[in-house]
């Protein structure tokens, strides 16, 4: 249950600086790319991404990442921290949602 707890802190963290960098990109002018599923993805989406996967490494070298804008880091790593960008559609107003699992399938 502690590293639960700490998952938690790092967490809210994670979503702190990644939300500077979001807001710090906020109603200026960006160029946007269209991914083949004809998704957005804009510079703070991958700059917050980028980030994140940089301290997840740092702090748990031997965890996964599954990541909507760089894809899959340690696979088979027991624990996996998704990270995906939600869109709000009527604004495009970008953010960030951080989930963090515990993988025991042993498939």
């Amino acid at each position: 249950m502690d590293d639960l707890r700490e998952f938690k802190v790092f967490a809210k963290s994670l979503a702190d600086m990644s939300g500077k960098i979001i807001k710090g990109h906020f109603r200026t002018r960006m160029s946007v790319e269209w991914k083949s599923d004809e998704s957005p993805v804009t510079i703070a989406d991958k700059s917050a991404e980028e980030l994140m996967r940089n301290a997840i490494m740092r702090a748990y070298p031997n965890h996964g990442i599954i990541g909507e804008e760089f894809g899959i880091h340690n696979e088979k790593a027991q624990y996996k921290w998704v990270l995906i960008q939600l869109m709000e559609q009527k604004f495009y107003m970008r953010s960030c949602y951080i989930r963090y699992t515990n993988s025991t399938d042993k498939k």
